[in-house]
């Protein structure tokens, strides 16, 4: 009896120094991410920089083009496909969540539209690199913000989670959060920390990922929250239309909100 008591002892301990190995292995390839991830975008920028003086539509598009090949084959190696099936939760409850935790973020707008008129968020929302809009600045909207939404959603947040999280939820977070601070906008170059970005498609995207691991749900928010997208979509329709647009996701998203309360929303930091 007494031996075999020392046997499920030893078990134990083997398991112990087996996991302990396990969990100091991880933060390795988290790391190894997230640094191949910052230096591959930053690096590809500095080449297409001293390549390409002048950037038209179609160097931005392949320059997006390389960047997820480049992200797609870094993911391969330090998680496997990025695009393997989730055991998250459904994907209208994922959306619902996260649309409800982006309603601080679609305040703002409302209000400069109430107090300032239309006009004044239309021109905003023109992407800096659009001088006129034309059908070819539709179908590249489509396609540039299109791939960008699978990036975000996959690459700089279920990828960083599900590799960090091996650490702890926290660490999950706070990987995702610091990977689209650093690398979204590419700050470090251009100087430009957007703040909104930073909060919601950063860190509440993190949280919101961690609560029901649905990537999908995430790259449906982005593209309905990217306001130069729907700048491309809308502007022949006028300064009015565009509003229409900023009104209607508040909108959608306090609704998302209230529904999260009703049903016991899922707020609690001990969702896996």
């Amino acid at each position: 009896m007494s031996n075999s008591i020392r046997d499920l002892s030893k078990e134990k301990k083997q398991d112990g120094r087996m996991s302990k190995e396990m969990r100091l292995k991880n933060p390795y390839r988290a790391i190894g991410y997230f640094i191949a991830f910052t230096l591959a975008g930053y690096l590809l920028l500095l080449a297409f920089k001293s390549m390409f003086p002048t950037v038209t539509l179609e160097i931005r598009g392949a320059f997006i083009g390389l960047e997820f090949c480049l992200i797609y084959l870094i993911a391969r190696i330090f998680h496997g496909s990025p695009f393997k099936p989730t055991k998250g939760a459904p994907y209208l409850e994922s959306l619902r969540h996260v649309l409800g935790l982006l309603l601080i973020g679609y305040v703002s707008p409302v209000i400069v539209i109430i107090i300032a008129g239309p006009q004044s968020v239309f021109q905003d929302a023109r992407p800096p690199f659009v001088d006129t809009w034309s059908p070819f600045i539709l179908a590249f909207a489509l396609i540039h913000w299109g791939v960008i939404s699978v990036m975000v959603a996959y690459f700089y947040h279920a990828v960083t989670y599900d590799l960090f999280s091996k650490l702890s939820r926290f660490f999950g977070i706070l990987g995702a959060t610091a990977l689209v601070t650093i690398n979204y906008n590419f700050p470090l170059l251009s100087n430009y920390w957007n703040l909104w970005d930073i909060l919601f498609f950063g860190l509440v995207f993190a949280y919101s990922y961690s609560v029901n691991r649905n990537p999908a749900a995430l790259a449906s928010a982005y593209l309905l929250s990217e306001v130069p997208l729907w700048w491309c979509i809308l502007a022949p329709l006028g300064a009015p239309t565009l509003a229409t647009y900023f009104v209607g996701r508040f909108w959608i998203s306090l609704i998302a909100l209230l529904s999260l309360f009703k049903s016991g929303p899922k707020f609690n930091f001990r969702a896996s």
